[in-house]
Order: C-alpha cells, then structure tokens, then sequence
C-alpha cells in the first residue's frame, strides 16, 4: 500500500505520502527535499509525470514486497537446514576442524533442541552415561531433565 499526495500552489508541484522508494527518482527531475516533503517547480507538473510518479511508486511496493517473501523464504530454508542432520554433519566436520564453533555438538545422532541455548538431544550419549533416555546436553554439558 502507498500514499502519494499531489498539492500546487503558485510557483511549485508538492508531492508528500510515502515517497521513499521513488526518492531517486524525484531527485532525477529536479526535486528538493524541504520540510518533510518534495517540492518541484511548477513547470513539471504534468499528468503524466503523476502517472509516472504513481506508477514508479506501485513497482517499487511490489518489488519490496517479493523481496521480504524471498528474505522470508531463505529464513525459513535456513532454520530447516539448521534443524537437519546435514547441519549436524557440517558442524562435526567444523568441529573436527579445529573452528571450535559447534563444541556443544557430540556426535551425528545429536539433534538440535536450540541453537542460541547451544542444547542438543542425544539418545546416544545419553544412553553412554547410563542417564534418564529425557537426557540432552547444553553447551557441552550432559542435563537429564529431571
């Protein structure tokens, strides 16, 4: 959705409303900014150049709405391959590596409870310190949930 608002007075065109997305193209034919609105001399005031404006406007909406569905779309790519074992896989190779980034990650049958707990549920590794099978750790450190 956008607003743009058209006022003249005796020497220039005032366009107001949500004008930042076509701001580049105001300043493209002679626009000022001036107290929270765009003023324009009055000899480019013209139907079309409304039209213009307007149709300038609707494209850049669009192209800013397809733009937060395509963010939207990788963010949620992204918590699925951070949810996957491809990720615990990836993490163990890093942390075989040395980065010492994914320490809180035990072995390839972990699965990721939270990334910014750093906590993981391991059936594993639980069973191997013969705890609760409710066992999970978080930042390297075995929890039993008890």
């Amino acid at each position: 959705m956008f607003n743009l608002y058209f006022n003249t007075n005796d020497t220039q065109l005032i366009v107001t409303g949500k004008t930042f997305p076509i701001k580049d193209h105001l300043k493209k034919h002679g626009a000022r900014w001036d107290a929270g609105r765009w003023v324009l001399p009055l000899n480019a005031d013209s139907p079309l150049f409304r039209a213009n404006l307007v149709e300038q406007c609707r494209l850049a909406v669009i192209a800013e709405k397809e733009a937060k569905e395509l963010e939207r779309a990788e963010q949620v790519k992204r918590i699925a391959y951070l949810h996957s074992p491809e990720f615990v896989k990836d993490a163990l190779k890093a942390k075989a590596a040395g980065d010492g980034t994914y320490f809180w990650i035990c072995c390839d049958q972990c699965r990721i409870v939270s990334h910014e707990r750093q906590s993981v549920w391991c059936s594993a590794c639980g069973a191997d310190y013969g705890t609760h099978i409710e066992s999970f750790f978080v930042r390297g450190r075995l929890r039993t949930g008890d």
